[in-house]
């Protein structure tokens, strides 16, 4: 779906795949379920410059995160190193304050 630029229709009780490192917001339109039956006139309403925007996010998402080109842990190998390079990011400047702290 992604791959091919189609834009993803999420209910707000789906939890998004790979939160919080994927920021999907610029990429799947989300209706709740209340509203479903809108949900043609709502995305006909959608500007083109903006269907195009969220085409190519869903691209790029594709890309960085879902492509298969790592075999099939691709993705969560991809969403593993985020966090753990946030994680090191995180003990560095934890270490950084202390240092500067007790000197």
């Amino acid at each position: 779906v992604f791959s091919a630029g189609a834009i993803p229709v999420w209910c707000p009780e789906i939890v998004s795949p790979f939160f919080p490192e994927v920021d999907w917001s610029e990429c799947v339109i989300r209706i709740s379920q209340a509203r479903i039956v809108d949900l043609p006139r709502f995305l006909r309403a959608i500007p083109p410059n903006e269907i195009r925007h969220r085409q190519e996010q869903c691209q790029l998402l594709y890309r960085s995160f879902l492509q298969r080109g790592a075999g099939y842990l691709g993705p969560a190998l991809s969403v593993w190193r985020l966090r753990l390079e946030k994680q090191h990011h995180g003990d560095r400047l934890a270490a950084n304050l202390l240092t500067t702290t007790f000197s």
